[in-house]
C-alpha cells in the first residue's frame, strides 16, 4: 500500500513537471492560446471548474457536489441550476477589463504579422471578477440577482449589455460542461458567443452562436444548451426570437423538414 501511494505521488509530481514545461512553451506566444488548456482534475465537479477559465476563481466544484446531492444525481437539473448560478455570479461580480492576451488592443503581434486576438475575438475586452465571487454563497447570490431583476439589468450599447451577454454565455457554457461531465471540447469551442439582437417588432432577443465542436456534446447536450439559454434570457427581459421566412426555409433545407 505504501509503494502504491508513492507511485501515485510520483505520477502527480512528474505530471506537474511536464505541465510547467508546457506552460513555459505556451507563454512564448507561438500557439493560439497562451496557456495549456487541458487541466488536471479528480472528479466531474473539479473537471468542470478547471475546464473553463472563467470558473477558476469561483466555488463551482463545491456547488456541483452540493447540488448533485440535493437533486439525487440528476445531472440535467444540476446543469440548469449551475447555469443560473454562474450567470448570476458573472453579472453581479464581473467587471469589464482589458483582455490579458492583447492588452486591450484586440490584436496579437507576431513578428511582422498582426492577427485578431483569439481570446477576446478582437474586442479588446474581457471579464475580470471581484473578490466576492469566491466568497458569497450561491443561495445569497441568487437572492441578490432576483432583487436586481426588478429593474432592467442592461441598457443597449452600454457596458451592462456586454456584461449581460457574457454572463449568459458563461451560464450556457457552464451548464453544458456539467452535462458533458467536463471531458468534451463542446463547452470550450462549441459555444461561440451570446448576443442580444433586435426582432422585426423592435423587441430584443437572444442569439447563441454555435460551432462545429458542439457536435461532440451529442443531440441531448445540444438541445439542453439551447434550453439553458432560453431559461437565462428570461432573466434579462429578452423576448422569443421572431423568425423570418428566409430563416425558416433555411432551417427546412438544412434539416430536410
Amino acid at each position: 500500500m505504501v509503494a502504491y501511494a508513492e507511485y501515485i505521488k510520483r505520477l502527480h509530481a512528474d505530471a506537474d513537471a511536464i505541465y510547467e514545461i508546457a506552460e513555459e512553451a505556451r507563454s512564448k506566444g507561438h500557439d493560439p492560446r497562451m496557456s495549456v488548456e487541458i487541466p488536471k482534475a479528480k472528479d466531474l465537479a473539479d473537471r468542470t471548474q478547471k475546464l473553463l477559465d472563467f470558473l477558476h476563481p469561483r466555488q463551482t466544484a463545491d456547488q456541483i457536489r452540493e447540488l448533485t446531492t440535493k437533486y439525487d444525481g440528476n445531472r440535467e437539473r444540476v446543469a440548469i441550476e449551475i447555469a443560473k448560478i454562474v450567470c448570476a455570479e458573472s453579472y453581479l461580480y464581473g467587471e469589464i477589463v482589458d483582455c490579458s492576451d492583447c492588452g486591450g488592443s484586440g490584436e496579437i503581434k507576431k513578428g511582422n504579422w498582426v492577427s485578431e486576438c483569439y481570446e477576446c475575438g478582437g474586442s479588446g475586452n474581457s471579464m475580470g471578477f471581484k473578490d466576492e465571487i469566491g466568497i458569497v454563497g450561491w443561495e445569497d447570490t441568487l437572492k441578490e440577482f432576483e432583487a436586481r431583476k426588478k429593474t432592467l439589468l442592461w441598457k443597449e450599447g452600454a457596458e451592462t449589455q456586454f456584461l449581460s451577454e457574457l454572463s449568459i454565455y458563461h451560464g450556457v457554457c457552464a451548464g453544458l460542461a456539467v452535462l458533458t461531465e467536463g471531458i468534451l471540447v463542446a463547452p470550450l469551442e462549441g459555444v461561440v458567443s451570446a448576443r442580444f439582437i433586435r426582432n422585426k417588432d423592435s423587441s430584443n432577443s437572444l442569439a447563441i452562436s454555435f460551432a462545429g465542436p458542439i457536435r461532440s456534446a451529442g443531440g441531448t447536450g445540444q438541445a439542453l444548451s439551447v434550453l439553458i439559454a432560453d431559461i437565462l434570457r428570461r432573466d434579462f427581459a429578452l423576448k422569443n426570437p421572431i423568425m423570418s421566412f428566409e430563416e425558416v426555409e433555411r432551417y427546412k433545407e438544412e434539416t430536410g423538414a
